[in-house]
């Protein structure tokens, strides 16, 4: 996750050295589900950080998982709905 951050921090840096301490406060408050008291995934926000996210993608892309694991995602990405 630093690699994840530190790609947020040097994009916003680029425009304005206070853009990422205000967009990540603001983030950690709209990006938790207040009564599950859980963070959001990225979802439609995927698009504009893929620098940041592109290596994380591509070093688990072949990881194996469980069903318990394949049953969380389920369970997580329903709460959009």
């Amino acid at each position: 996750m630093k690699h994840f951050y530190g790609t947020y921090m040097e994009i916003c840096n680029q425009h304005n050295h206070n853009y990422y301490k205000e967009f990540k406060a603001w983030a950690d408050y709209c990006f938790v589900i207040q009564h599950h008291n859980e963070t959001r995934g990225l979802g439609e926000c995927l698009n504009s950080v893929m620098k940041a996210y592109e290596p994380i993608a591509k070093k688990h892309k072949d990881d194996e998982f469980t069903q318990k694991q394949k049953e969380w995602q389920l369970m997580r990405s329903g709460r959009y709905i």
